[in-house]
């Protein structure tokens, strides 16, 4: 599949961060080019190793982040910034201790548009015809979801009015519009990010963890959507760790 993983990595043992990236060979001479044209002091080397940021005699703890409304509502932006918000992440990494102390991010990202811009306007369509954001919004990711959605849609009683003959006027959400229309101009991709830290205790993993999931804070817009983070327990996080 076409997807780019980006990770910023803090390893035990290891006093620096590093930011490792991971693209599909066909895209991989694309790639380079493009990061040196950026940053010309760039410099870019294969890895053919992995890195460990786990303390094997400790705890290990993550998280992956999930927007608190739906997807089709934009988050903060970089043009909204009046800092790199870069610099807020990497600060995170810098009370890690340097033996017994490891994290990383792990941004996994694919393009999508197509296939959400799709979504985007028709849940436009839907506001533009009076039908509430909320339900415009709720679009189903799959034919299960479709499915249910609809044999729920069934059997939802209709909203009474006080007058049948003078059905009440649509209310048509402009602001919710707006929003959606700005993030669709953008290139839309579907995207995980999982947080890890790993110390010799509990109290110093959660510590660490706490500590990433708040530089993603900085990305609210308290009148658009936002980011929260959630732990990942037990066999999951077994799975996810391997």
């Amino acid at each position: 599949e076409n997807y780019i993983v980006l990770e910023l990595a803090n390893p035990n043992g290891s006093d620096q961060f590093v930011f490792y990236v991971a693209v599909p060979n066909v895209h991989k001479d694309l790639f380079q080019k493009q990061i040196v044209s950026f940053f010309h002091n760039v410099k870019l080397t294969e890895s053919t190793s992995d890195y460990n940021i786990f303390n094997e005699d400790g705890v290990s703890v993550a998280s992956y982040l999930q927007t608190t409304n739906n997807f089709l509502f934009p988050l903060k932006t970089y043009e909204n910034f009046d800092h790199d918000p870069l610099n807020v992440l990497v600060n995170s990494f810098s009370k890690l201790e340097t033996e017994g102390e490891g994290a990383g991010v792990q941004i996994i990202y694919s393009p999508k548009e197509e296939y959400y811009n799709k979504k985007a306007l028709y849940a436009v369509e839907q506001i533009e015809k009076g039908v509430e954001a909320k339900d415009a919004t709720d679009l189903p990711e799959s034919f299960t979801g479709a499915f249910r959605k609809n044999i729920m849609t069934m059997f939802k009683a209709p909203k009474k009015q006080d007058d049948p003959e003078k059905p009440e006027p649509k209310k048509i959400d402009n602001e919710a519009i707006e929003k959606i229309k700005r993030k669709n101009q953008a290139t839309i991709v579907a995207t995980n990010i999982r947080l890890i830290a790993s110390s010799k205790s509990r109290i110093d993993a959660e510590r660490i963890l706490t500590s990433l999931e708040a530089s993603f804070n900085q990305f609210t817009d308290s009148n658009s959507n936002s980011l929260k983070a959630v732990r990942v327990q037990k066999g999951a996080l077994q799975s996810l760790l391997r």
